[in-house]
């Protein structure tokens, strides 16, 4: 099967693909595709006169002993319903696996979006290398003091905070990040970057602190959230996977952190 970047003519063709796998609307897919162009973000394998399988990437940087390594993450792996089962899926993540390879980045990496999908992609080459911690949270104790930051100076804040290898997200990615909702805020002891759902629950998809359980009823407390599902680093569970273009280093374990799922 032979894959190709999208063209800019094609965006309407990937929106309609992206709604039907992930039932998101206009409005989501118009920012992600505005902001990441699909002519050098999104690779695709055409079938007749539509768009059959597609796979999106955003930078991101792997930061370990001292030294930066480019990659990408992987991200809205999509197949047309009715065009499941022939192959195309596994199809276009080769085809966008060797063009960031002959674009000369490290690694590229992934959060598969169920457990079942850890067989798929291991089969594609990668490994599991980021880890997680994990829990649910009820507000507890006396509210946090918050303060809300941006895109860039939360960045720089998880970059003083994160010790051992993690993913360091460019501006971009964290900017769209923002734009789709979610909130960053520094805390006395830590940042956490922090989604508030309709239901009244807070996914705090980010929590670095010195006492995450405490830190996390605090916040949840400080925003008026009932509960919160809260991920930190690490080792409960596995969050992500990777694959070296340039050697085969063992990085693991990783923080990968919020996974754009």
């Amino acid at each position: 099967m032979i894959g190709r970047w999208a063209k800019p003519e094609e965006k309407h063709d990937l929106q309609v693909l992206w709604s039907r796998v992930f039932g998101d609307g206009p409005d989501v897919t118009d920012l992600f595709f505005r902001r990441f162009p699909p002519e050098r973000h999104t690779r695709v394998i055409p079938a007749g006169y539509g768009i059959t399988s597609m796979a999106n990437w955003l930078p991101v940087t792997l930061r370990a002993e001292g030294k930066a390594y480019s990659g990408a993450y992987v991200y809205a792996v999509a197949t047309a319903p009715e065009r499941r089962g022939e192959g195309l899926g596994s199809a276009v993540v080769k085809e966008l696996d060797r063009a960031l390879a002959d674009a000369g980045l490290d690694f590229a990496c992934l959060c598969p979006a169920s457990a079942g999908l850890y067989d798929f992609y291991a089969a594609l080459g990668y490994e599991t290398a980021f880890f997680c911690g994990h829990f649910h949270a009820a507000p507890a104790g006396e509210a946090s003091v918050l303060t809300r930051m941006d895109a860039m100076e939360y960045l720089a804040l998880r970059r003083e905070l994160l010790t051992g290898p993690f993913c360091d997200w460019d501006a971009a990615a964290v900017s769209y990040l923002q734009a789709m909702g979610t909130r960053f805020y520094s805390l006395p002891s830590g940042c956490a970057a922090v989604s508030l759902l309709p239901d009244g629950t807070a996914r705090i998809s980010e929590l670095i602190a010195q006492t995450p359980s405490a830190a996390a009823g605090a916040l949840c407390r400080a925003l008026g959230a009932e509960r919160a599902e809260v991920f930190t680093p690490g080792t409960d569970l596995p969050r992500g996977m990777l694959k070296w273009f340039t050697f085969g280093q063992k990085i693991s374990p990783a923080h990968l952190g919020f996974a754009f799922d």
